[in-house]
């Protein structure tokens, strides 16, 4: 209860509502196995162009490579192109004349700024490296533990729901006839119990990780 409790907190936080906010689920959310939409190569493809972790650390290894270009540009002469007029010029009268020049960088050449450019434009791309590793490996991951959970349960649930429902009113039945003590009764029916929570945790685990491989994968990939 108290972990309902601060779900349903959270749920508000994030929807901004003052309201008790509670999820009702449909019969068609509860579906346990889903089909999955594409295979790995196709998941991590889909998720390096939806995550916007990935897309800012690749923004940004790029605008610091055109820093670096930047800085080199600017080190190169630059070169000046101007005119002159003078009507009453000592060289001559109405003097007309073409003015060229450009810097030559000898000593600085914006070397400091170009190395200082280079190094954070390395550092931008090992940062856009990492975040790509690390949302491909989430992908990764995250299939994985929705194909394993869904060898589980289907090895598991092949018609034991049904059976349980049948031993916990078999046991009732039994021990209103007296066929079983209340020792045996409450030994028996825990163990019924014990199964069905185990079950129902397993098939919570697998919609969980369904929603986690749609996170990672930066879109809604199982029809709702």
């Amino acid at each position: 209860v108290r972990a309902q409790n601060a779900l349903q907190q959270e749920l508000g936080t994030l929807l901004a509502e003052q309201r008790t906010v509670s999820f009702a689920p449909q019969a068609a959310d509860l579906t346990a196995i889903r089909p999955l939409p594409m295979d790995t190569a196709a998941l991590v493809r889909t998720a390096m162009n939806q995550r916007p972790r990935v897309q800012a650390a690749a923004a940004y290894a790029e605008a610091q490579e055109i820093g670096v270009r930047y800085e080199r540009r600017i080190a190169r002469p630059d070169l000046l192109l101007g005119a002159t007029y003078d009507q009453n010029s000592n060289y001559v009268h109405n003097y007309t004349g073409l003015n060229v020049g450009f810097s030559l960088p000898l000593f600085d050449r914006n070397q400091g700024r170009v190395a200082r450019a280079r190094a954070t434009a390395e550092q931008a791309r090992a940062r856009s490296q990492m975040e790509t590793a690390t949302v491909r490996h989430e992908v990764q991951r995250a299939l994985r533990d929705v194909q394993v959970l869904q060898e589980q349960y289907t090895s598991t649930t092949d018609g034991f729901a049904e059976q349980l429902d049948m031993l916990s009113g078999s046991l009732i039945d039994n021990y209103i006839k007296s066929n079983l003590s209340l020792v045996e009764f409450t030994d028996l029916f825990e163990s019924c119990n014990a199964s069905i929570i185990a079950l129902n945790t397993l098939e919570a685990d697998l919609q969980n990780a369904y929603e986690e491989l749609e996170f990672v994968s930066g879109q809604r990939l199982f029809d709702r």
